[in-house]
C-alpha cells in the first residue's frame, strides 16, 4: 500500500509495545488489519516477512528498537558492568525491577529473554549462564551507581536497608531516591529481612544476620504518613530508632481525638500481640508486635487502627508492596 513503508510498522511495533520493544505478533497483525483493511494474507505475510522478519522471537514475540539506548539492553549493559557472567534468572530479575519502575508491562517469558540475547551481538548464553564480552564501563556518578559501590564493598555484598540510608544522609544524597532505586534498581534485589545485596551475589545467613545486627546501632529518624478512610485510620510508618527502641509513636492532634479513651487490641499475621493506648500525645503498645515481626529501624510498616472493632491491625511492607 503507498501509505504504509516497511519502516512504518517497525514504528508500529514500537508503538504498540509502549516503548519496551516487545510485542505479540498476533497484536501487530490486528492493528495493521485495522489500518490496512484491503491487505490479503499474502502480501500481508510479505511486508511481516520483510520488515520484522529478522525480529522474530520464541512463543510469536518480537521485538523492534528504535535506537540502541532502549531500555533493555540498557538493563543488559548496566548489569553486566556490575557482575559477569550472570545467571539467566538474575538478569531476568534485573530486567523486571526495570519494567516495573518505568511503569512498563511484565517481561515476556525468560525463554524469549534468552533467545534474545542469543541473537544479540555481545552477549553469550550457556547453560543458563549470560555473559558478556564487552561490557559498559560502570557509571557511578547515579545514585544506583553510588548504591552498587556501596554493596560491592560491603562483607558478602549485604547491606540493611537502614545502613545504606544512613550513608545516603551522611553524605547529603536524597533518600528518596536512594529508597526508589533500592526497590527498583536493576543491579540491586532484595535479601533476607530488610537486607539488598548486589544482583547475582547470594550471602550467607550469617552474612545477612550481621548486617540485620549492625543496623541496630544505626540512630534512624522515623517518619509517619496518615491516611482517614472509613472506619479508621491507616498509617504508613518508617520504624525510627525511637519506636523500635520505645514502643511509642507521636501521631497527629487528629488522630488523638479520634483514639481518645480507647484500648486497641494489637494483631499481626502471627496472631494478637496485646493492646495500644494513648498517653498524652503518644501511643504507646507497639513493642510486642515490633519484636513478633522481628522488625528493624528503617523497615516500613502499615498500621490500620480500626476504630469500629478497637483493633489495630500490623503488617511489614515487603519490596513487593512497593
Amino acid at each position: 500500500p503507498t501509505d504504509l513503508s516497511l519502516a512504518d510498522v517497525r514504528n508500529m511495533v514500537w508503538e504498540l509495545s509502549e516503548g519496551t520493544g516487545f510485542l505479540r505478533e498476533q497484536d501487530l497483525v490486528q492493528a495493521l488489519g485495522d489500518r490496512v483493511p484491503d491487505l490479503n494474507e499474502g502480501l500481508l505475510g510479505q511486508i511481516l516477512d520483510n520488515a520484522i522478519g529478522h525480529d522474530r522471537l520464541p512463543l510469536g514475540y518480537l521485538f523492534v528498537v528504535k535506537h540502541s539506548d532502549s531500555v533493555v539492553l540498557g538493563v543488559f549493559n548496566r548489569t553486566f558492568s556490575w557482575v559477569n557472567p550472570l545467571h539467566l534468572n538474575d538478569l531476568y530479575e534485573s530486567l523486571i525491577r526495570r519494567f516495573r519502575f518505568r511503569r512498563f508491562p511484565v517481561p515476556p517469558p525468560i525463554e524469549v529473554i534468552r533467545a534474545l540475547l542469543e541473537k544479540t551481538d555481545g552477549f553469550t548464553v550457556d547453560d543458563d549462564h549470560v555473559c558478556c564480552t564487552s561490557p559498559e564501563a560502570r557509571d557511578t556518578d547515579t545514585i544506583l551507581g553510588w548504591i552498587g559501590n556501596q554493596l560491592l564493598g560491603a562483607e558478602d555484598h549485604v547491606i540493611h536497608r537502614s545502613a545504606l540510608l544512613e550513608a545516603c544522609r551522611n553524605e547529603g544524597m536524597n533518600t528518596t531516591s536512594v529508597g526508589i532505586y533500592l526497590q527498583f534498581g536493576e543491579i540491586v534485589r532484595p535479601v533476607g529481612r530488610g537486607c539488598h545485596t548486589l544482583v547475582g551475589s547470594t550471602p550467607s545467613s550469617a552474612a545477612i544476620n550481621q548486617a540485620r545486627e549492625e543496623a541496630l546501632r544505626i540512630a534512624i529518624r522515623g517518619s509517619c504518613s496518615v491516611k482517614y478512610v472509613e472506619g479508621g485510620v491507616r498509617l504508613e510508618i518508617t520504624v525510627g530508632s525511637a519506636l523500635r527502641d520505645t514502643g511509642v509513636l507521636s501521631i497527629p492532634s487528629r488522630v488523638r481525638r479520634l483514639v481518645a479513651d480507647r484500648r486497641l487490641s494489637v494483631n499481626s499475621e502471627l496472631g494478637t500481640h496485646g493492646h495500644l493506648a494513648l498517653s498524652g500525645n503518644v501511643l504507646f503498645g507497639f513493642t510486642s508486635v515490633l519484636n513478633a515481626l522481628e522488625v528493624m529501624p528503617g523497615d516500613e510498616i502499615s498500621v490500620f487502627l480500626d476504630l469500629l472493632a478497637n483493633s489495630a491491625d500490623v503488617t511489614l511492607r515487603s519490596e513487593e508492596d512497593g
